[in-house]
């Protein structure tokens, strides 16, 4: 399992040790995808974001109803590192590992987080791959590795509603990826009109 995800993300994730640390534990290995309606250079874009869960953050707060907001706030504590307490209370903290472009064929993001839930502290990553398919769309990967750190928990975990937990989150990003990035491009096309419109 290690090797699949070093050799997908390279020097990136080897260079991260809380990630090396994770993929080198046999860790819960989930994986989803689908397609989206986004050129493959808007996608990038979006990846490439200097502030990337703020901006999924505002994408998703605009796709909710009109006086309903997130179920909690991802606030940016350091480049490249977020924080959130859900509605629960428990915490989670994210760090952007790395993001990976190869001109015109891929781009790759990895997110590593760790955190509080149901079944105690965990640590996960999350692996994004974008590829270019027809004229105006993109194909996405994410692949999921979590580790509950109970060991208790970890011997059933893949028959218990631990799996079930991140499949079930897994499955969630999945559907919200399509309407998130459309959501963001949006936004970001209507910033390039006011600026165009504002000299």
């Amino acid at each position: 399992m290690v090797w699949l995800a070093f050799a997908a993300f390279g020097d990136g994730l080897d260079l991260h040790e809380p990630a090396r640390t994770l993929l080198s534990r046999n860790p819960i290995h989930l994986t989803g995808g689908g397609r989206v309606e986004i050129a493959f250079q808007d996608a990038v874009g979006i990846l490439d974001h200097e502030d990337l869960l703020t901006a999924i953050q505002l994408g998703y707060a605009a796709l909710l109803p009109e006086g309903e907001a997130p179920e909690f706030t991802v606030t940016k504590t350091g480049p490249g590192r977020y924080h959130y307490v859900n509605r629960k209370g428990q915490e989670t903290s994210i760090e952007e590992v790395m993001i990976q472009t190869v001109a015109g064929k891929s781009v790759q993001v990895a997110l590593y987080s760790e955190g509080v839930r149901f079944f105690g502290s965990y640590q996960s990553l999350y692996q994004i791959e974008v590829i270019p398919t027809d004229e105006g769309q993109v194909d996405y990967q994410v692949t999921v590795y979590a580790r509950p750190e109970s060991a208790a928990i970890r011997l059933f975990a893949r028959v218990t509603p631990v799996e079930l937990y991140f499949r079930h989150k897994l499955n969630e990003m999945t559907g919200l990826v399509i309407e998130v990035c459309n959501q963001i491009k949006k936004a970001e096309t209507q910033k390039e009109h006011h600026v165009v419109y504002s000299f």
